[in-house]
């Protein structure tokens, strides 16, 4: 299954061996939030985890949820995981706004109705 979507960061990434370990934190559109284990290799694994903290959100813009299964003490556990392959940077904890471009207000032309002018319409 196919995932993105805007996330924070619920705990500081965790990396070992080309692998990075991270909880993210998604809220659904009742503003109720969902914690799920992520994974991302190589790369983006690196750039997750010396560009990013625990609070800090990030767009996942390409990633998969995967089957987690593994086998402790010959117990067989199950679980669930989101392998980021491509993401984005949006902003750290610490910063209100995100980083967007800065668009020019655009000011609309006044007409005083109260002068002599005759009106168009």
């Amino acid at each position: 299954m196919k995932v993105y979507g805007l996330v924070r960061l619920a705990k500081e990434p965790e990396y070992n061996n080309g692998c990075t370990r991270l909880s993210i934190a998604w809220n659904d559109f009742k503003r109720e939030g969902h914690f799920f284990n992520a994974v991302a290799f190589k790369k983006t694994g690196e750039a997750i985890y010396n560009n990013c903290k625990k609070g800090d959100r990030i767009v996942i813009t390409q990633g998969i949820l995967a089957n987690n299964n593994y086998v402790v003490a010959g117990e067989k556990k199950y679980g669930e995981q989101i392998i980021i392959n491509q993401f984005e940077f949006i902003e750290s904890k610490g910063n209100v706004e995100p980083h967007m471009p800065v668009v020019a207000e655009r000011k609309a032309p006044t007409i005083d109705i109260n002068s002599d002018i005759e009106l168009p319409f």
